[in-house]
């Protein structure tokens, strides 16, 4: 389902050395790359994709009655009424999906998966059944799967809408003639602006229109809330306040990671009734999702790196078998 990488060269190099003649010692370094494909369950997440199945984003809907608002006048559709399995060639109602939630949408240029790995360890025998290990351990990843919204909408509108808000709180309605503003969570609600003359208004899609007492007509606030809306004329915005699209996440190869850690280990083989492994890890991850559903801040300058959702800076393990010196006893046999 994407295109093939035909560039996914991936040299591995080790060496060992054990220095003077005891034996007793060696240093180990290697250093590879590691390319990864696409997991299954990457692409299974195409299978909740309308029309074979469907995601919605409702807000402020009656408990009993999930798609129908808490006025009791707006009415979202329901993709959900039984099995959706369209035939081929079948006209598909996509007015059903409204607002449509798209995730896990590949983009067109992704590139494989790939990590560094190094390590750098020194081994040395303590007795004949027991070494100890000291080595510094590290990965770097690139080009990792994560997601992110490429209908985010634009913080500035919702800032303009509430500037001419508190202006003039008759300038700003909810499609029905009703007094509003912006706020959180309100990129997908309907808006009709008036804009002041001399007022520079930020449009979802970027641009800015300035303002000349003219109403702007908004059916949400991500660039494709409605893509054939025109805020403008009103020409092809939803007459019933719902937005066509509300998040569309894509995921892409665009994350990263770095992986560094001190690892020490005490290994005894089994003698005398006892063996254990004890390992102890001094360790730091930060990456910019900790998997693919990892949602990125789309915004330009977002900083998305951090610590790891599973970094453990430190972790100690012991595991242990010991023969407990029970005395054993043959079976006793009655003689005759």
């Amino acid at each position: 389902m994407t295109q093939t990488y035909y560039k996914a060269f991936a040299p591995r190099i080790g060496i060992a050395w054990s220095p003077g003649n005891s034996g007793k010692t060696s240093i180990r370094a290697g250093w590879g790359l590691f390319y990864n494909p696409m997991e299954q369950l990457v692409l299974a997440q195409f299978g909740a994709e309308p029309p074979f199945g469907g995601s919605t984003t409702l807000s402020e809907t009656q408990f009993n009655l999930p798609f129908l608002g808490q006025d009791g006048a707006t009415t979202y559709p329901n993709p959900f009424n039984g099995v959706i399995t369209p035939k081929r060639g079948t006209a598909q109602d996509w007015g059903l999906f409204e607002p449509i939630d798209l995730f896990g949408d590949f983009q067109p240029h992704m590139r494989t998966q790939y990590s560094a790995q190094y390590n750098l360890t020194i081994q040395h025998e303590l007795t004949k059944d027991m070494k100890v290990e000291i080595g510094y351990v590290g990965s770097q990843g690139h080009r990792l799967l994560a997601t992110h919204d490429i209908n985010y909408s634009q913080p500035q509108s919702c800032l303009d809408i509430i500037t001419i808000a508190n202006a003039n709180p008759v300038n700003v309605t909810d499609g029905s003639g009703n007094q509003t503003t912006c706020g959180p969570f309100a990129e997908d609600a309907p808006f009709d602006v008036t804009v002041p003359s001399g007022f520079n208004f930020h449009m979802p899609n970027g641009t800015v229109v300035a303002g000349t007492g003219q109403t702007l007509n908004f059916v949400g606030l991500r660039p494709a809330s409605s893509p054939q809306c025109n805020a403008t004329t009103g020409a092809g915005c939803p007459a019933n306040g719902v937005p066509v699209f509300t998040g569309i996440f894509a995921q892409d190869t665009i994350a990263s990671s770095s992986y560094n850690s001190l690892q020490i280990s005490v290994d005894k083989r089994f003698a005398h009734g006892l063996q254990f492994s004890a390992a102890y890890t001094y360790s730091k991850s930060i990456d910019d999702a900790s998997s693919f559903e990892g949602i990125l801040n789309p915004l330009p300058g977002a900083n998305n790196y951090a610590r790891s959702l599973f970094d453990a800076r430190h972790r100690f393990v012991l595991s242990y078998y010991w023969e407990l010196p029970v005395p054993k006893y043959r079976r006793l046999r009655s003689g005759s």
